[in-house]
């Protein structure tokens, strides 16, 4: 438990850190014009994340750890074509 915890910690504050020093580097790259389209851009796309998975990466990870190994291709298929059609939906 310890480990994981750890291991979740440090991803999480990973991710943060490299999230951060990116979004600094655009805005020195690309100065106060081009940062505003990109700080547009990024929040659209964040906005639209939240349609396009509505909980499906939750509910694949826990049917596939109680699935056999044809239910598992089975639940990953039809993971796929909700995936595929969600995307195509969120995306404008």
């Amino acid at each position: 438990m310890a480990k994981n915890t750890f291991w979740l910690t440090v991803s999480n504050f990973g991710g943060r850190l490299i999230k951060a020093v990116i979004i600094i580097y655009a805005a020195r790259a690309l100065g106060t014009d081009g940062y505003g389209v990109f700080s547009y851009a990024m929040t659209l796309a964040g906005f639209l994340s939240l349609f396009v998975d509505p909980g499906v990466n939750g509910i694949l990870i826990r049917d596939a750890g109680k699935a056999g190994e044809e239910e598992r291709r089975e639940i990953f298929g039809t993971m796929f074509v909700m995936k595929l059609f969600l995307i195509s939906l969120g995306s404008p």
